[in-house]
């Protein structure tokens, strides 16, 4: 028999995920849910059940506690643009998903962590391709607003993905 019993551990692992995405230490983000470092601490670690309160607090304050309870994300919190741009992916094809997951990789992975973004499977372009189109089309665009940058991220990815097909 399966079970869909959600472990103290990934609850507290998406705690500190969500806590993380705000730039907040324990502390902090303890006293949106009125409690301590240390029950911050115990939830995030899986060693204590938070309660419904401490949720509803949390949820008052922004912080996406579908998330945080089941492992998915509720639309309604997300930032405006994360919700414009997993509308606009669900109306690409998988290839042109794949491909805009990977310049996404390239872009954020990068400078997060400094590491190389993994490479998905099938005709993709190289992260290292990805890469460096992103930083040509950034450094021509000194003078581009956001929607002129976006307009040239968009239309460059047919490119890629075209060469990314040939033999």
């Amino acid at each position: 028999m399966h079970s869909n019993v959600v472990s103290l551990g990934e609850i507290g692992a998406r705690l500190r995920a969500e806590r993380e995405s705000r730039g907040l230490n324990q502390e902090d983000f303890g006293r949106i849910g009125a409690v301590t470092r240390n029950s911050q601490a115990a939830y995030e670690a899986g060693r204590r059940a938070c309660d419904i309160e401490y949720l509803a607090r949390l949820s008052a304050n922004g912080v996406d506690v579908a998330f945080v309870v089941t492992g998915e994300r509720s639309a309604a919190t997300l930032a405006p643009e994360v919700a414009d741009i997993a509308e606009l992916s669900s109306r690409l094809g998988r290839e042109e998903r794949s491909a805009l997951l990977v310049l996404a990789e390239a872009a954020a992975g990068r400078a997060k962590s400094g590491k190389q973004p993994q490479e998905r499977a099938g005709a993709m372009p190289s992260v290292d391709s990805l890469e460096q189109d992103y930083r040509e089309i950034l450094a021509a665009s000194r003078d581009m607003d956001e929607a002129g940058l976006a307009r040239a991220l968009a239309e460059r990815l047919p490119t890629l993905l075209d060469q990314s097909r040939k033999p």
